[in-house]
């Protein structure tokens, strides 16, 4: 939630994942995670797809490269 809805960059991450997690827990519903919030994971970005070890990434980036030509 915190690359989402907060700042990521290193300064910020702490009280921007601090924050979300206060309001989440004040909203009348019940609060929930999104996989990896709980432990502080954030989204990468990587330069080269040979970079990336997840099959589906890899192959719905060779489906984008195969629909462009």
């Amino acid at each position: 939630m915190v690359t989402r809805w907060g700042n990521d960059a290193p300064p910020y991450r702490e009280a921007s994942s601090k924050i979300i997690t206060t309001f989440l827990m004040t909203m009348r519903t019940t609060p929930y995670y999104y996989f990896g919030d709980e432990l502080g994971m954030r989204n990468i970005k990587l330069n080269n797809i040979e970079d990336y070890r997840d099959i589906q990434s890899i192959n719905m980036y060779q489906k984008i490269i195969k629909m462009a030509t």
